[in-house]
């Protein structure tokens, strides 16, 4: 699934997930950020902004190795 954002870009999420009647999407990060990491936060934001409908989660993997959601 693809977003088209108002801006004219689009967003595709990792995983998308419907449970339900419910729609579902992720984004995965590692521990290790490149460059187009802070691209992707901006569209992640700008989607979940234009879709209220969905739930959006963004996820990113620490050094430990545990997960932790981003808001």
């Amino acid at each position: 699934i693809t977003f088209r954002l108002p801006g004219g870009s689009r967003y595709t999420p990792d995983w998308y997930l419907y449970d339900g009647g419910r729609h579902s999407v992720v984004e995965v990060k590692g521990s290790y950020r490149f460059g187009s990491h802070g691209r992707a936060w901006t569209a992640f934001r700008e989607a979940r902004a234009a879709f209220p409908g969905f739930r959006f989660g963004w996820f990113e993997r620490q050094k430990d190795g545990t997960w932790r959601e981003k808001q």
